[in-house]
């Protein structure tokens, strides 16, 4: 009944299988397999080729906030991402196969199998937002928005749910008397440090000599790494295509898990907001984690567009810029 015993998760059910000196590589593999898998699937979904989806499963995987994490079950919910994504927009553009929103119901299950409560409520934060701008470009572009497909996604979702209950309702009782329930909340990471998204060593870490240069947190709180090429990507896509809803929608997404992990000073009125409705006990500067999955599909739009380039100067412009 603790959540982050993650019994049923996955990979943790694969490593079962395992003997016992293999069991906890093969929960690892069995992560990076489910989160590149899904997010290639995605890209592929919403119509990106092989070249440009597998750079996003490979890079995906390999981002600092998600590889930095593979022995803490936060990844057993983060590896999901991908898939939950894909399944949403198969429920929604495909009315006639249910299998799709059965699919969306098993990778929502095991996401909060994966045993951590605060990776679920991060993404869903990046969901709500990325999904409603989304329906907004859609409505003011005055593209038809299918409502059916709508109720389909949210129908997966709480049947998702429905299938974690024998470890949600033991669990959410266990985390009333848990140690947690003490503690006080992370304030978020300073807003210098964004420029570790990009340049990992910037500060000297992690061979840095004395303390972290930034009070009030250490250097495996400021992991989220994607590098230099999956930003310039990332910027191609939103210059080549800065009306396009998915776009839009994941630019959406990764300002919002930007505001409520990183601050300046003592403004912080997203996360202000957040804990008015309730949310104080969330974790929110580890919303960074996840925010490498809208980066690394960017960045393969961004490429993508750079591979279809031709007779159109303005992608690879904006790459050399």
């Amino acid at each position: 009944a603790n959540f982050q015993s993650s019994v049923l998760s996955l990979p943790d059910l694969v490593s079962y299988a395992m003997p016992a000196r293999y069991a906890f590589v093969a929960a690892v593999i069995m992560k990076l397999v489910i989160a590149g898998t899904g997010a290639y699937v995605f890209a592929r979904v919403v119509g990106l080729g092989a070249l440009s989806s597998a750079f996003a499963g490979i890079t995906y995987v390999l981002s600092g906030g998600f590889a930095s994490e593979l022995s803490w079950p936060l990844t057993d919910v983060l590896a999901w991402v991908g898939w939950l994504a894909a399944f949403a927009v198969l429920a929604y553009r495909w009315p006639s196969r249910p299998r799709y929103v059965v699919g969306l119901a098993v990778a929502t299950a095991f996401s909060i199998y994966g045993g951590f409560p605060e990776a679920n409520a991060t993404t869903a934060l990046f969901g709500v937002v990325a999904g409603a701008v989304i329906v907004v470009t859609l409505a003011l572009q005055r593209r038809r928005l299918w409502l059916r497909g709508l109720a389909r996604i949210g129908g997966g979702i709480v049947a998702g749910a429905g299938l974690a209950m024998p470890l949600v309702l033991p669990g959410v009782q266990y985390a009333a008397n848990a140690h947690r329930q003490t503690e006080a909340t992370f304030g978020p990471i300073p807003g210098k440090g964004l420029v570790l998204l990009l340049v990992p060593g910037y500060y000297g870490s992690p061979t840095l000599s004395g303390s972290f240069p930034m009070p009030g947190t250490n250097f495996y709180d400021t992991v989220a790494y994607v590098g230099v090429v999956v930003a310039i990507l990332a910027v191609v896509a939103i210059v080549t295509l800065p009306r396009h809803p998915l776009v839009l929608g994941l630019a959406g997404g990764t300002l919002a898990l930007v505001l409520v992990s990183y601050g300046i000073g003592h403004f912080h009125p997203i996360l202000d907001l957040l804990k008015s409705a309730g949310l104080a006990r969330v974790v929110w500067r580890r919303a960074r984690y996840i925010a490498g999955f809208p980066l690394v599909i960017l960045a393969a739009i961004g490429l993508e567009t750079l591979l279809r380039s031709r007779g159109q100067a303005r992608a690879p412009w904006a790459f050399a810029a």
